[in-house]
């Protein structure tokens, strides 16, 4: 399901499996958001997402509280304790609130630019919109294509907008063999000072071509981010 996806595309943990790292307010917090997901209650998921963005900060928000929301709703999904209308209505509020995030937060068209999208076949689009919020809070143009984009088009959006970098997300799916084309393709076509970063545990196995970096966190992608926006060569 997409949230079993979008939690594995950004290594994120569980409620059951973060341990320390969550605290026992976040643990309701992701019950309270279960519960009122269930009633179909967008008002009511709305608040608790706009608060637990205020009070935590955006990281904190998307790994500590985002992630372990997506995960737990798909392991209850999967054990049939919610149905496919209560997945598919919290993926589209989260999607929808990231969205209007990093939207807001959007550098200039005069930025440093960085192309956001999912390879052919990967139609799991909340792990790249974490990625656009930490990528835009560091200073950059997210220019945002979603799922399932023709190399040819990555290529093309990047040589038309001037990109620095291309940012891909995979959640899985995709054989090994096929993952390693496609990012071969995609490195072979871009210019060689445009960088490209891959984030997911699906891309885990495959063979990363030169030139590019697998992407443990968010918080490495914001890095990267921060020193394109200053107009350094990231490492």
């Amino acid at each position: 399901v997409d949230a079993i996806n979008a939690m594995q595309a950004n290594g994120l943990k569980s409620v059951e499996t973060i341990g320390p790292e969550i605290d026992e307010p976040v643990a309701e917090v992701v019950e309270d958001l279960i519960h009122f997901s269930l009633r179909l209650d967008t008002e009511s998921v709305d608040r608790l997402l706009e608060r637990g963005w205020r009070n935590r900060g955006p990281m904190d928000f998307m790994s500590h509280l985002a992630g372990p929301l997506l995960v737990e709703v798909g392991t209850r999904w999967a054990r049939g304790e919610i149905g496919v209308a209560t997945e598919h209505f919290i993926s589209e509020r989260l999607r929808d609130f990231l969205s209007t995030r990093w939207r807001a937060a959007n550098a200039s068209a005069q930025a440093a630019k960085v192309v956001c999208a999912c390879l052919p076949g990967e139609r799991h689009v909340i792990g790249l919109h974490l990625a656009a919020v930490a990528a835009a809070l560091a200073g950059v143009h997210v220019v945002f294509l979603g799922a399932d984009t023709p190399i040819r088009d990555i290529l093309s959006a990047v040589d038309r907008v001037g990109a620095k970098a291309v940012a891909v997300s995979v959640a899985g799916g995709a054989s090994t063999d096929l993952l390693t084309h496609q990012l071969k393709v995609v490195r072979r076509g871009l210019p060689r000072q445009v960088s490209l970063w891959i984030g997911g545990t699906g891309a885990g196995a495959a063979v990363l071509p030169e030139r590019s970096e697998y992407l443990h966190n968010l918080e490495r992608l914001q890095t990267l981010a921060s020193r394109l926006a200053e107009d350094r060569t990231p490492l």
